[in-house]
């Protein structure tokens, strides 16, 4: 991993999926203990998305990458701002329920969405920046964050108003995580290799 210039990435990872996971077990609570824990978790884990698609692939700065990280960042205060009014309704003694069906709810749920749309933001500048050097490998890996991210945060939201409701789109995701990582580390591995090989050779010639 020492050589992986993409380890930004893997720790924005297990920042997002760590306290997401704890996150979603608080999901359905009704209390305010639970739904405050809830938002916390939750924040934290856009705080992880937003550091691996506006850091961790390892792209120079230039104004279409710097673009992309100042939306991450004005996107994270938004989910900072959503998360800090539904805790004060908490406060105020409105209940979970409530809090959740409120404007400030959905602004929450609207906030998340935006988080989708920073990730996806990130592939696209990836793939634009990469494609020339990695080929398919960029577009395997973006393809998969990009339609893990649709799985998970719009198809959802398309089907819940016909009662749809399912964890398969959470896990087709996960899945398509487990792909982009995998291409993240072949692609690491790849340059590492070759660049041992281009000094072997170098060695072998002086």
């Amino acid at each position: 991993v020492a050589e992986d210039e993409y380890v930004t990435f893997y720790l924005g990872t297990a920042v997002a999926y760590g306290f997401g996971g704890a996150g979603h077990f608080l999901e359905d609570s009704t209390s305010p203990a639970g739904l405050t824990g809830y938002y916390l978790l939750m924040t934290l884990a856009f705080g992880g998305d937003a550091v691996r698609a506006a850091y961790g692939y390892a792209l120079p700065s230039t104004p279409r990458v710097d673009a992309l990280r100042g939306f991450a960042k004005a996107s994270f205060v938004i989910v900072c701002i959503a998360a800090a009014l539904s805790l004060r309704l908490l406060t105020l003694g409105m209940s979970a329920a409530e809090v959740l069906d409120s404007y400030t709810g959905l602004a929450w749920r609207g906030s998340q969405m935006l988080m989708g749309v920073v990730e996806i933001g990130g592939s696209v500048a990836w793939v634009l920046a990469t494609y020339r050097a990695n080929g398919l490998w960029s577009v395997l890996g973006a393809s998969a964050n990009i339609s893990g991210w649709v799985v998970v945060k719009f198809v959802p939201t398309a089907f819940q108003q016909y009662g749809v409701v399912s964890s398969v789109a959470h896990r087709l995701a996960h899945y398509m995580q487990y792909l982009l990582l995998w291409t993240l580390h072949s692609l690491a591995l790849r340059r590492a290799l070759r660049s041992k090989d281009v000094i072997q050779t170098h060695a072998v010639v002086v």
